[in-house]
């Protein structure tokens, strides 16, 4: 039986963009004893994004149809969510 390797092609962010590969578990983390809408409203709090983009932005993560984001919009989604060393969705 022959076995064949599948390569698969990483691609490096765009410049000026992050990768977003760990934002998915801060939304999950917040979602979980909660609901989508009020992540989506977290998010909003500390974010200029519109509601649409937000949601589209969050589904785009969770689906990993999104891998890169722009810095301050990777970072409006740590704060709100609770991402590295800051508390869950509590301000720095």
């Amino acid at each position: 039986m022959s076995h064949e390797a599948e390569q698969v092609a990483v691609s490096r962010p765009a410049p000026g963009e992050l990768p977003a590969a760990e934002l998915w578990r801060l939304i999950f983390r917040a979602w979980c004893g909660s609901t989508l809408e009020a992540v989506y409203e977290r998010i909003g709090q500390v974010c200029d994004l519109a509601q649409p983009e937000i949601r589209s932005t969050v589904l785009g993560l969770m689906s990993n149809s999104i891998t890169t984001l722009p810095p301050a919009v990777a970072e409006a989604f740590e704060r709100a969510l609770g991402g590295p060393g800051r508390g869950r969705g509590e301000p720095p």
